[in-house]
């Protein structure tokens, strides 16, 4: 059995938490302002840390890089609005205000999407969503300088979905059972594959089990950091050259693979804005200091790129607006 506290993403996790919080306060104090990291996006409520809408968020994105997206509406027939929006199944159903994968479903048909549909809290904001069929899912983490406009790429991953390899004698079911993802939902998962329980895959037939790119979800993440060279940093300033007013945010995006990122050719599954993580740091190639090191260089420039946006007239969100959002996000993750 996978124990989470063993894991070492689990205290990866912890390390950019306590870390980060030490950045946070210190440069709030030499903000002056607790809420200083809004000013790295001002397209974003927040700057993207907080409760800011994904749906807002998409507007953001040119069309090109856009997935079809729609905002559900419970008093419309589910089809209908299918429809009219040219989605297809499969979909991602998600909520709008979401975090770290929470209530991610990918769904196959009408009567799977209406019993989830109906099991959601419609007191919230839920979005149907095309799925992007690109072979590989990344995460690239942007800095984008207000003031001379370069672009540098401080994170890249690949995100790998949790697979099991048949050995020509186990079932399914106990191949998932066997897992060693702590974080894999082994329930949700054999819930989606019960009708195939007792199938018997053939020695080395792998079968992707999940197919959501987060951590908590089972994914695993493999630094593409090597990569990253000047020429990749430029062809990405020219892909995300007309995203708004974003200057630090992680692209969650599909492409068939690294070249096509830097030829344009990819989807973005959502933005996420100042509380963004390096997520390469997930990968046991980087030592523990090298995490240290990168985790301080990315509040660095968190930090710098609010300065900038701040000099150049944006207002910061009050102590209170700031804690009222917090709220919402902590109601959010223990709905």
């Amino acid at each position: 059995m996978a124990i989470k506290w063993l894991d070492r993403g689990f205290w990866v996790s912890k390390h950019f938490y306590w870390q980060s919080m030490g950045h946070f306060l210190w440069y709030s104090a030499k903000h002056r302002s607790m809420t200083f990291f809004s000013a790295a996006n001002p397209a974003i409520p927040f700057g993207g840390m907080l409760d800011e809408s994904k749906e807002a968020i998409d507007h953001l994105i040119p069309a090109i890089y856009r997935p079809k997206t729609v905002v559900y509406d419970p008093l419309t027939d589910l089809i209908n609005q299918l429809q009219t929006a040219g989605l297809t199944y499969p979909i991602i159903i998600k909520p709008d205000i979401g975090l770290k994968g929470h209530h991610v479903y990918k769904v196959s048909g009408h009567t799977h999407a209406r019993e989830l549909l109906e099991s959601l809290d419609m007191g919230r904001q839920w979005l149907l969503q095309e799925y992007i069929n690109y072979d590989k899912e990344y995460a690239l983490l942007i800095a984008k300088w207000p003031d001379t406009q370069k672009t540098e790429v401080l994170s890249l991953i690949e995100k790998k979905y949790p697979t099991v390899t048949g050995d020509g004698t186990t079932s399914l079911k106990d191949l998932i059972l066997n897992h060693p993802h702590p974080y894999l939902c082994k329930e949700t998962v054999l819930n989606r594959w019960k009708d195939k329980w007792t199938w018997v895959p053939d020695v080395d037939v792998s079968v992707t089990v999940h197919s959501i790119g987060n951590y908590g979800k089972g994914a695993s993440f493999h630094s593409l950091m090597r990569h990253i060279d000047t020429k990749f940093c430029q062809d990405c300033a020219e892909a995300v050259e007309g995203f708004g007013q974003l200057y630090f945010y992680r692209m969650d995006l599909k492409a068939n693979d690294q070249a096509a990122i830097a030829a344009g050719n990819f989807k973005v599954i959502e933005i996420n804005g100042a509380k963004s993580e390096p997520l390469h740091i997930y990968d046991k190639c980087h030592s523990f200091w090298q995490n240290a090191k990168d985790i301080k260089r990315h509040w660095q420039i968190l930090s710098t790129i609010s300065e900038l946006n701040t000099a150049g007239g944006f207002e910061l969100p009050s102590f209170t607006d700031g804690m009222s959002a917090l709220r919402s996000v902590r109601e959010m993750l223990a709905s």
